[in-house]
This record gives C-alpha cells, structure tokens and sequence, in this order.
C-alpha cells in the first residue's frame, strides 16, 4: 500500500501502551444520571462482543444503557443465524471391519488417512467456530465461550480426537451464563478435558494431580489458596472419572471412597463434594470475578470492585449471567480505565475487522491463519493457563502481520491462490462435499498414491465389505469451510448509504466507525490527504478510483496503535 505512510502511522507502537491510569468510579455501582451515548454503546458491544457497524452500535444507544445490557445478556430468545458444525459419524480410528481384507501395508495407510482426516477436521472445527463469530447474531453467547476456552483451556495436539474438542466448545457455549458450579462439574466430566489434564488416568492405586491441582490453581482459587495436601486429597476424590466407549464413565472400581481431609473439611468426599467445598471458599468467588474484570473491563481491578463482584457471585448461587449484569451496567465499566484500554486479542483483530466493517466473509481459512500467526490459534492455547493476553499479544512480528491482514482484507485476500490450470479458487458453503471429478463425494479422502491403492483394492473385496469401506470414506471427509478468495472491499455502498461526500465527511466516518473515539488532528489530515492529494476533489464519478483510494484510508486507520486498543 503505501510502506512510508505505515511506518509513520505504526511504528512506535510497541512503546505507546504505557496509559496513563486514572481512577475508575468506586466499586461497581450504576448511577442513574449515568452517561450514555454512541462511545459507550460502542465501548459495551465490542468488549461483550466483537463490535460492529455503526446501524447496531445506534439502536443500542436507543436501548440505554439497561436495554442494552439485558439485549445481549438476553440472547437465547434470539434465534441462531448460524449452522452446527457438521460432525458426522467419523469414528475415533478405523473400525476393525473395514481392516478385514487388507494386508499391513494397507492398514498402515489406512490409519494414516485417518490420522490426516482428523488433522483436518481440527482445522476446520477451528475455521467454523471463527466463522461463527463473524456472522452470529449472538455476539455475547460467542465472547463468553472465547472465555471459558481461555479459561478452561484443552488443545487439539494433546486430546488428539476432534469431536472431544467440538463437544466441548458446545459444551461451554451451552452453560455460558449458567451457574458456575454446574459448568464446573460438566467440564471436570468433560471428555477434552479428562484427556488433556490426564484425570482419565487418575485412579485409585496411583492418583494423578494434574487436573486436582488446576482446578483449584487455574480454574477456581489461585496459587496461595490450597496446599499440597489439597491437591493429593482432591485427586483422591476425582479417582474413577474417566472414559468409556460413550465418554465420561465413572469407574467405580477405580474410585477412592476412603475419607478425605481437604480444605478443612473431612468426609468420603467425590469429585462433585470436592467442587462444593471448593465454591464455599471466599477466595473462590474473588479469583473468578478478578478473571471476568480482567477480560470484559480492565487489567488490575480495584479491591472494592472485585469484592463487590463476587459478592454479586456468592449472592446469585455463582451465577455468570448476574456478574455480567452487574459488571456490564456499572459505572466502572464505562470509566477512563475501560474505555479503549485493552490491547486487541488476534480474534478480536479479526473478527471485529470483518463485523465492524461489514464484510461478507468468504477466505474464512486464510483469516483462521492469520489470527494464529498473530498468536492466537482457536482449539489450541499456548498451555493450561490460556493466553496472557495484554502486552504479549504485540511483538515486532505479531504487529506487522496485523498491518499484513488489514491489506489483505481490503485488498482482497487469497487473491494469488489459483490451481495448476490458473483458475481461481471459488468460495464453498460450510457444508458442501469435496467431490473428486469422477468419483463419489468423500471419495477424495483417500486421494494420492496411497489412496489409489486403497481404492484398488476395493475392486477385489467384497461389494458388502467394499460398500462399508466407501460410505466410511464420505463419514470422514471433513467440510470445506469458505476458503476461496476474499474479493476487495468496497467501500461504495457505505458511501452512499450515508450520503458521505467529502474527503472529511468520508474520514471521519471510518474513524468513528473503526476507532470509535478520538484521533488527533494531524493523522486526520493525513487522512484526508489520501484521499484529496493537494486538495484536489473527489471524483465520485470514477468509482474504482474513489475506492482504491477509501482502501488506502481505511488501510492505514487499522495500522494507527488506536486501532489495536478496544
């Protein structure tokens, strides 16, 4: 685009996020002479959300404040715009009947081609949920599940099985404002989760602690709150919580039904009692409401504030839907210590991109790995403790492939992705087969040479086995999620719509529209100037023209540091 202008309006960035920290309102009470307008609406939308276009940020502020709140608390009287995933019938290995016929060379292969299906499929569970995030009508119902994902972390490379991780992300969509307790008992039961902290192994004659000591260090209490004893005795308690053919399977047998002395009280306490005693503890309350003010509002809550939220927990039976409430209409939440003060997280980057400008996703893949480059792969965090968040997210190689990802998406991204004949690659729906020209849809699952021997050997099987082996082969197909070009942006229909006539009135418009706040005066006047070089008007008339150069506007916009905070 124009390298010297990015440089001018980017660099310097890593430096610019020491903010001046200005007292919030004490704790989180809501005033009734509150102000509300267009920022605090838009302020609300994109922390309990990903942001969005100028049309929803005004009927929000219609709503006030409380309207507001309640309409995105309030989602599930909405209907979903969006599709499930897929998941289809593939099983978690090739059955042993389908083996039947085939030498060791070609079960190798065939276990092979289910290993890189099941690749597959993570990429494109990962694809759809990012997808999902772009297009739902339910912007909190997602945001709240990209918490507990951070929050109760699990990652495809150490579960290994796709449908345990799209199971669970259900899983915490499902009880996404529920009451804490419940979530907690359905996540230690959770089949990803069993797998990735190793409780699937915890039994009776040799307890494992990994998922003992992280439901009380990372997911309940927080180091300083619990003692070694603790952790050996609440592992005791979760003995026999493991997997069966159907998931979660209690195994008796393996369970330790002895007494337990854990956190001060004494019993022949289960995983289930375990989790009570652990709610019961006061630094229980305060850990969650510090993780949900951390996240929603502002790094280094205040005392007064984190106690009166877990007030707000302890009062509600734990429920996340009152915490939010109260968080979302407080004083604080909308305080200069809120308010365009947190570093964008890369799902936040693009997600928010493609809502608040209204672009009608198509290179859902490409998108998908942009944000991992920045740092942020959806289905698997860095480690158990989630993504830190905060400062990390920027580094010299994360910024600039932020600036790389607003050209693409203005410019039109996987442009150059053609196949051998030259052709451009056409965008497919989420849920279309991938069908090899001249064979059945599925078919392309056991594509290249060692597929073609597989197929071969089909012919010489018989048409009962043969049959079950090839509708095994559409069962484990995965999806294509949009992954053709990203066509440019265009920025005339928005022009329009708005009656934006001059260079100012058009600038002024994407500032408030990406930024949604304030931008000194001289980056304006660059602004302006790309659009009106030496004062020269603008040519509405000569629209491809008129929209390179919007492009370019919008291009640099997305590299000033103002649009890395949220």
């Amino acid at each position: 685009m124009t390298k010297r202008r990015v440089t001018s309006f980017g660099l310097g960035l890593l430096g610019c996020f020491g903010f001046a920290v200005t007292a919030s309102a004490a704790g989180i009470q809501a005033g009734d002479d509150a102000p509300w307008d267009r920022r605090h609406a838009a302020h609300l939308l994109a922390r309990a959300g990903f942001g969005g276009p100028p049309a929803q940020i005004d009927a929000l502020v219609e709503l006030g404040r409380d309207g507001a709140v309640g309409s995105l608390l309030d989602y599930a009287s909405t209907p979903r715009n969006d599709e499930p995933y897929p998941r289809g019938t593939m099983p978690a290995r090739p059955p042993r009947r389908m083996m039947a016929g085939f030498d060791d060379d070609a079960k190798r292969m065939l276990r092979n081609v289910y290993r890189r299906n099941t690749r597959q499929h993570m990429e494109a569970v990962g694809q759809w949920w990012l997808r999902r995030m772009m297009i739902t009508n339910r912007p909190l119902e997602e945001k709240m599940t990209l918490f507990w994902h951070g929050h109760f972390t699990s990652g495809f490379r150490e579960v290994k099985q796709w449908q345990f991780m799209y199971d669970q992300n259900e899983l915490l969509r499902e009880h996404a404002l529920g009451d804490f307790k419940t979530l907690l008992v359905a996540i230690s039961k959770d089949p990803a989760m069993l797998r990735y902290l190793d409780n699937a192994n915890n039994v009776k004659r040799k307890p494992n602690e990994n998922y003992a000591r992280e439901l009380m260090e990372l997911f309940t209490l927080g180091e300083g709150n619990y003692t070694e004893k603790d952790v050996k005795e609440a592992a005791r308690a979760l003995t026999g919580w493991g997997l069966g053919h159907d998931g979660f399977q209690f195994k008796r047998r393996q369970h330790d039904d002895g007494k337990k002395d854990f956190l001060g009280r004494v019993g022949n306490f289960d995983g289930e009692d375990i989790i009570s005693i652990i709610l019961e503890q006061p630094a229980a309350s305060r850990y969650l409401a510090r993780r949900l003010w951390t996240f929603f509002a502002y790094r280094d809550p205040e005392p007064e504030v984190v106690e009166e939220l877990a007030r707000v927990l302890r009062d509600s039976d734990f429920s996340i839907r009152a915490a939010l409430r109260a968080m979302l209409r407080s004083d604080a939440f909308y305080s200069d210590r809120a308010l365009s003060t947190q570093i964008k997280s890369p799902i936040d980057v693009v997600v928010g991109s493609v809502r608040r400008l209204e672009i009608e996703p198509q290179n859902i893949r490409g998108m998908f790995q942009a944000a991992r480059q920045m740092g942020q792969a959806l289905f698997q965090p860095p480690n158990v403790k989630g993504w830190d968040g905060g400062r990390t997210w920027i580094t010299t190689n994360t910024l600039f492939t932020r600036y790389n990802f607003a050209g693409q998406l203005l410019e039109g991204m996987g442009q150059n992705e053609r196949n051998r004949r030259g052709k451009k690659q056409a965008a497919r729906p989420l849920a279309q087969a991938d069908a090899k020209k001249g064979g059945e849809p599925g078919e392309m699952a056991f594509a290249g040479p060692q597929g073609k021997r597989i197929r071969a050997m089909l012919d010489d099987l018989p048409d009962e086995q043969a049959e079950r082996i090839r509708t095994s082969m559409r069962q484990m197909r995965p999806p294509k999620i949009l992954a053709g070009r990203q066509q440019p942006y265009d920025p005339m229909p928005t022009l329009e719509r708005y009656n934006l006539e001059t260079p100012e009135q058009i600038v002024r418009h994407y500032v408030g529209r990406l930024i949604q706040g304030d931008v000194p005066k001289d980056k304006l006047d660059v602004l302006i100037e790309v659009l009106s070089p030496q004062g020269r008007p603008l040519n509405r008339d000569a629209k491809q023209q008129t929209a390179r150069r919007v492009r370019e506007m919008i291009f640099l916009i997305m590299s000033m540091p103002e649009y890395q905070l949220i």
